[in-house]
């Protein structure tokens, strides 16, 4: 998956067409579009290098400056994912991560939002309204219409926020969500009591509450809605971030909350560009220490490793001095039997009844020895090297041995029958 600055997208899509481009990253052109829109990154319009190949005069827009909270690096494709179960590998055949470097220092930023934010006035009404704002007063509006009808009306379907808090309360926001929209961001709103409040600033989120000072979540974790009389409002950023920022608006005596919109709609912008700071910084971090964790658990791995193989060994040996037992305890059996065949041709007279036992027991004693086993001479080179390529061999040390007949091939079938000892 490649990954791009937005300077090196930029010169991409205004060095060749852009359906060239994106036929190299195995995109179609629109696809690549896109994402160029997303990352504030200009392509030609249409028809630009049909004028520039006529060599008639083409505007080349300049690239602008990378947007508050949005990501200075572009990833193009799927997204990175550590594998799982972990490939020490493959992780550390990546190239390490470049420290993050900001060129624009967080002043300079703040300036330039500074500048950008135009004074944003406390609305005073509802006439104007973001659409956030908008659905929570319909659904507000559809709820106290219902409690009205209601021939059994409860507090519990009381309308939200009829309350002179809760309606300056809703004034605020709705200031406040307007002049985030007009700088690109997208304030949210959640939940039927509009407690969890946010807003995305480039591909930050930045959480917030406005709420009265001692507001706190009841025993079944539900918002507390604070009726009444307009009361002291408390606007609090804090970072989820260990250690993170924490920026704290309220209402004071000479100087209500409405009267600093402008710089909390500054300081939420400000807030979501040290985020991504934050975050990208933690990443890099991060993958260093994964990087660290791939070596230890690749030494561990290789150990682990070396262990087995040992093992293996020292089975394979034990394997191999199972085998070589085991023959030498067929040769010795063999040599038994061929000595009390000789004996028993010495003590009995010929005939055809003795000469077929004898022929039938030295094919037994042929069969058991394993110098005379026709594998064993292409058996006995392998149990040298390696015991694990005597398959058709039996695994079986010196003692617990199958039955000779079994192990020699014989069978009931090949024993003489009742009429040899009659003889």
């Amino acid at each position: 998956m490649p990954t791009l600055t937005r300077q090196a997208l930029y010169d991409l899509v205004w060095a060749e067409p852009v359906r060239t481009v994106a036929e190299r990253f195995g995109l179609s052109d629109n696809g690549l579009k896109k994402i160029c829109v997303k990352a504030d990154v200009p392509v030609p319009e249409r028809g630009y290098w049909a004028k520039l190949a006529a060599d008639k005069n083409v505007l080349r827009r300049p690239l602008p400056p990378r947007g508050v909270g949005m990501p200075h690096d572009i990833s193009i494709g799927v997204q990175r994912t550590f594998h799982w179960p972990p490939d020490p590998v493959a992780e550390l055949a990546e190239p390490v991560p470049d420290e993050p470097i900001f060129d624009e220092p967080l002043t300079a930023v703040e300036d330039r939002i500074r500048r950008s934010v135009k004074k944003i006035a406390a609305l005073k009404n509802f006439d104007r309204t973001h659409h956030e704002i908008r659905k929570l007063i319909t659904k507000d509006d559809q709820r106290r219409e219902k409690w009205r009808n209601s021939r059994y009306p409860s507090s519990w379907d009381e309308p939200y926020f009829d309350s002179p808090f809760e309606q300056r309360r809703l004034k605020v926001l709705n200031s406040l969500f307007l002049g985030l929209a007009e700088q690109w961001a997208k304030p949210w709103v959640r939940g039927h009591q509009a407690r969890e409040l946010g807003v995305g600033v480039g591909c930050q989120q930045v959480s917030f509450t406005l709420d009265h000072p001692s507001a706190k979540p009841n025993r079944h974790g539900e918002a507390v809605i604070h009726g009444g009389k307009t009361d002291t409002l408390k606007l609090q950023v804090r970072s989820s971030d260990e250690g993170g920022q924490t920026l704290v608006w309220r209402d004071e005596d000479d100087r209500k909350i409405e009267t600093r919109l402008t710089e909390i709609v500054v300081a939420l912008l400000l807030h979501g560009e040290w985020s991504y700071r934050a975050s990208c910084i933690h990443r890099y971090r991060y993958a260093l220490e994964r990087r660290e964790e791939m070596k230890a658990l690749l030494v561990q791995q290789k150990a682990e490793a070396e262990a087995a193989e040992r093992k293996r060994r020292a089975d394979e040996e034990k394997r191999q001095r199972g085998i070589l037992l085991h023959q030498a305890r067929d040769w010795r059996q063999a040599a038994d039997l061929r000595a009390f065949i000789a004996t028993v041709e010495a003590g009995q007279a010929g005939g055809d009844g003795l000469e077929a036992w004898a022929s039938w027991a030295r094919g037994i004693a042929d069969r058991l020895d394993p110098l005379t086993s026709s594998d064993f001479a292409a058996m006995l080179p392998v149990a040298w090297l390696s015991a694990r390529a005597l398959g058709s061999v039996r695994d079986n040390g010196p003692e617990g041995t199958e039955p000779c007949d079994t192990l020699c091939g014989v069978t009931g079938d090949d024993l003489p029958g009742d009429d040899f000892l009659s003889r």
